[in-house]
């Protein structure tokens, strides 16, 4: 019998940067939080990136 290799689909994950170039590390107490920081930036899916774009004009997405 022949073995079949399931495909492993990576989805992108991308990260979000202010005007003040930090990136975004998650929420806190219902306020983002940012940092200088780059390697502790939240990688999220672009479906996840939208509320924070829209309520922060400026920012960028950076895909990974």
């Amino acid at each position: 019998m022949k073995k079949i290799k399931k495909k492993i689909i990576k989805h992108k994950e991308y990260i979000i940067v202010n005007k003040q170039e930090e990136a975004y590390v998650g929420m806190m107490y219902g306020s983002l939080v940012w940092s200088n920081n780059w390697d502790e930036a939240k990688p999220l899916h672009k479906e996840n990136t939208t509320w924070i774009l829209e309520h922060n004009p400026g920012s960028e997405i950076i895909e990974l």
